[in-house]
């Protein structure tokens, strides 16, 4: 699988849900944490950083415009952000309370 492929697939297949869940099983000290910390990682810490990392790599690949200021580049990272956290807010509803 491509690059290009595999962002299309985070941004609009629910591939950032799907990946940021299967951390959250796998990776042994996010499975660990306890469930208030879970829910927050899950919904905010984990979409947050893999839709920042998506966007630098669709950048830097040219499947995305290379921003002219600092301004589109937050506009452009916020757009992935919003996506990444639009996929898993249910966890905040699946995951067991505190």
């Amino acid at each position: 699988m491509d690059p290009k492929a595999i962002v299309a697939w985070l941004v609009g297949a629910g591939g950032f849900g799907v990946v940021i869940y299967w951390l959250m099983e796998q990776v042994p000290w996010l499975a660990e944490m306890p469930p208030k910390w879970k829910r927050l990682v899950s919904v905010v810490g984990l979409p947050v950083f893999l839709a920042v990392i998506t966007y630098a790599v669709a950048v830097w690949q040219g499947y995305e415009p290379t921003p002219a200021d600092w301004q589109s580049m937050i506009v452009g990272a916020v757009l992935y952000i919003v996506t990444a956290v639009s996929q898993v807010i249910h966890g905040e509803k699946k995951l067991p309370e505190a």
